[in-house]
């Protein structure tokens, strides 16, 4: 009879990786060879975090067993104290991992607690530190490292964060993830009053640096590292967003294991205030030339010339570029932008940019051969004061027209992901309503009879991306909690009555001028995106029918859904005829289930 122990080695190789922990678990206990077998990879992989992850390893037996396959272990994650010290204790030495992350900052034994101020306290034993140094010590081939600002605060010993750093393994280390504390005890000779201005600490930090940089340069490069991840703690003073001067009780002396990692590629930042994001900007600029992706997950600047010197701080150019919603990124970012990276950018994410000015956009799209994925807000981060990437397709098109200034874009078919906010087209179809009533919309300057001949050069932009995959031009939901709070009523972001109460609010939560989408308008120009699966017109004035589904249907065979469809037309200048419109639309939507593409039904 064939067992499991039948099959080629090669097809047990390939199937172990894809069982679960609790597949593992339940192998383990079918007998011994399958306890052989199945052990090693039920111990690779040990996450003790929160109390749910210590449960496991609170019985003597689980405390047993763990001691006893220690040597399995791969990869190491905890918050907790006592298990940093489990990995220097005992035998054998564990020396075999590839991954560890230690996160002690939230555990109540760390010794991490706040004032009544909500300045944090440091109280960690400088025993941890040791502990962590003895653990990168005895495993020189780890890969991937990840420390809290709980592994490397001290009271009385400054070179502690100096010596972990020294410590770290450089052989095989790809990827090191360092979060740090708004309140680290920093070098005696950079210590700094919280009056001391911006310029001030950045001259202290030349001169840290200068003092400090044979130090650095001395030591063994990470000549395998390729992603680096540095956040710092709310340093806006209490987490508003838009902090100006942040706590100078640390510097970015912090930073200068930078001149060590030569080959970084990608790094991730967060919550870094103004000096720290210009000392930063100049290392980076200077010790990573091969830099060339960014994610910013955080932003409380409100200046925006450390912006600029980011985004010059790359040699290559920027290839993806994440960035936060922040209120300080305008124009002259942009310009830096276009400047480093305008023939190398292929991602780029900006979650919100209130001070673009209109059509400032235009310049990225008129000029970004490469970009594969334009990205703005997200569903659920959306807030009242977000400011999504847009276009005013009337202002472009009559710059256009009288030859002011070429709009054309020149994105093509390496685009995959676009997300743009189509707006200001006029739309004599359409009347706004509020409370069953009209509601005047900033339109009547605008030439009604131009909004076809608008339509059709922004359908004409949009059909050069052939290789779409995801066209997004409706609005984005807001973040659950933002309005909800007002009312608790509030349940569905597509509910009237609280597209009404945001309009009362100045808060447009519906685009009344964007794209029509009927075959009239000129959507038959977009017949060569033949690989689109997504169209998102949430909360925009569309006139989609079944006439228009027919021909996506037909010329779309890879569209999966359409997100708005099942907006009721309230905007529609021929009252009375939205419920019958929308009825035919859901009955063509019935008898197509499994998507809008003809490929679904082959």
């Amino acid at each position: 009879m064939a067992s499991f122990f039948s099959l080629p080695q090669e097809i047990v190789d390939l199937i172990i990786p894809h069982l679960t922990r609790e597949d593992y678990a339940s192998c383990v206990l079918v007998s011994h060879a399958w306890s052989d077998l199945f052990t090693p990879s039920l111990y690779r992989t040990i996450q003790i975090v929160k109390e749910h992850g210590r449960a496991c390893f609170k019985t003597p037996q689980g405390c047993t067993a763990l001691a006893k396959n220690r040597h399995h272990i791969r990869e190491f994650e905890t918050t907790f104290l006592d298990f940093v010290f489990f990995l220097i204790t005992g035998r054998p030495v564990i020396t075999n991992l590839v991954s560890l992350t230690i996160h002690l900052k939230d555990h109540r034994f760390s010794s991490l607690s706040s004032d009544s101020r909500g300045e944090v306290k440091a109280d960690v034993p400088k025993s941890t530190v040791a502990a962590v140094i003895t653990i990168l010590n005895n495993n020189p081939g780890l890969r991937s490292l990840s420390l809290d600002r709980g592994c490397f605060r001290h009271t009385d010993d400054e070179g502690g964060y100096v010596n972990l750093i020294t410590a770290f393994p450089t052989t095989r280390l790809e990827r090191l993830e360092l979060l740090f504390s708004d309140s680290m005890v920093t070098l005696q000779e950079l210590r700094l009053e919280s009056t001391v201005g911006t310029i001030a600490v950045v001259q202290q930090f030349v001169k840290g640096y200068r003092t400090l940089v044979p130090l650095y340069l001395g030591q063994e490069q990470f000549l395998a590292l390729k992603e680096v991840a540095i956040t710092m703690a709310g340093n806006d003073g209490g987490g508003n967003r838009g902090g100006a001067r942040g706590d100078y009780r640390y510097t970015p002396i912090y930073l200068l294991f930078l001149l060590r990692c030569p080959n970084v590629e990608r790094i991730r930042i967060g919550r870094m205030d103004v000096m720290t994001m210009t000392c930063l900007s100049k290392l980076l600029a200077s010790a990573c030339p091969k830099l060339d992706c960014l994610e910013w997950t955080y932003s409380t600047l409100n200046s925006e010339e450390p912006i600029v010197l980011l985004m010059r701080a790359t040699t290559l150019g920027w290839k993806e570029l994440r960035l936060p919603s922040m209120e300080a990124f305008g124009i002259l970012a942009l310009e830096a932008l276009l400047e480093t990276s305008v023939e190398t950018l292929e991602v780029l994410r900006i979650e919100s940019a209130e001070r673009l000015g209109k059509n400032d956009i235009l310049n990225l799209l008129s000029s970004a051969r490469r970009l594969k994925r334009l990205e703005g807000a997200s569903d659920g981060q959306v807030v009242d004061i977000t400011k999504e990437l847009s276009v005013d397709a009337y202002a472009a098109y009559q710059e256009y027209i009288g030859g002011q200034r070429d709009r054309s874009w020149v994105l093509g078919p390496s685009m995959e992901y676009f997300q743009l906010s189509i707006e200001q087209v006029p739309r004599p179809d359409v009347v706004s309503r509020q409370g069953g009533q009209e509601l005047i919309v900033p339109q009547s300057t605008r030439d009604q009879e131009l909004s076809y001949e608008i339509q059709r050069w922004i359908y004409v932009q949009l059909s050069r991306m052939t290789g779409l995959k995801e066209l997004i031009l409706g609005k984005q939901d807001f973040h659950p909690e933002i309005f909800v709070r007002y009312n608790p009523s509030w349940v569905s972001m597509y509910s009237i009555a609280l597209e009404e109460r945001l309009l009362e609010d100045g808060i447009h939560s519906f685009n009344y001028l964007s794209m029509e989408f009927s075959l009239e308008s000129g959507l038959e120009l977009l017949e060569g995106l033949k690989e689109l699966r997504v169209l998102d017109v949430r909360r925009i004035a569309h006139n989609i029918g079944v006439k228009e589904l027919d021909w996506m249907h037909k010329n779309w065979p890879e569209l999966e859904s359409i997100r708005g469809l099942e907006n009721r037309r309230r905007w529609s200048a021929d009252s009375g005829n939205e419920k019958e419109f929308k009825a035919r639309v859901d009955e063509w939507l019935d008898a197509h289930p499994r998507g809008i593409g003809s490929s679904y039904y082959h």
